[in-house]
């Protein structure tokens, strides 16, 4: 008999692998009497699957083997990973791809990921913020180094301001972490900012 909690401990990463486990999963929990029907469930030849009741689906089954809940996200995993719907004689639609069976689970391996270009870009996108950041957090880390050295050039050499009435020394670690967190926030602004503008997504 299947819980909730024992199929929590098994689930795979791979897409196709959880999808084929969480079908196989939800005929376990009919099966036991935990449901009364199934809301996705294999059709008779085992080459695809069925989905009978979303919101059955969305509420009890999507939260044990998925971060997002979100229905039209899960079916977009369907073509991402080339599967193909088409519909029965009696109107059921149907998702099935090549190498996705019930009885060949050891199959499901092959299936491969497959983005459309505008994914692709904004992939692509992501890595050159990351990047980005990460150059523009040395470029700060490298000026506040400089003044870091400019500080100990002027203790060394007893360089005082007289009109100053607080010790440089006590705020110079302050301005530096000002300096950074203000530097890395203005380019991930910016760099959002045109990502949201070119490609209408979100990294969600």
């Amino acid at each position: 008999m299947a819980s909730e909690n024992e199929s929590e401990d098994k689930i795979p990463t791979q897409f196709p692998l959880k999808l084929m486990l969480m079908i196989n999963w939800c005929q376990q929990q009919v099966e036991s009497e935990f449901m009364e029907k199934k809301p996705i469930e294999w059709i008779p030849s085992g080459e695809g699957f069925s989905i009978n009741d979303p919101q059955c689906l969305i509420k009890r089954v999507l939260p044990i083997f998925f971060k997002s809940t979100h229905y039209q996200s899960f079916i977009r995993k369907f073509y991402r990973w080339i599967f193909k719907r088409t519909q029965s004689d009696l109107g059921i639609v149907i998702y099935s791809a090549k190498n996705f069976h019930r009885d060949m689970p050891h199959l499901a391996e092959k299936l491969n990921i497959k983005y459309s270009q505008k994914e692709n870009e904004f992939q692509q996108a992501c890595a050159m913020k990351k990047r980005s950041l990460r150059l523009n957090k040395n470029k700060a880390t490298d000026k506040i180094a400089e003044i870091a050295r400019e500080e100990s050039r002027n203790e060394e050499q007893g360089v005082n301001d007289p009109t100053n009435s607080l010790d440089k020394s006590s705020t110079t670690g302050f301005e530096m972490e000002y300096m950074l967190e203000f530097m890395t926030k203005g380019l991930l602004e910016k760099i959002s900012d045109c990502e949201d503008m070119k490609y209408g997504l979100s990294s969600d």
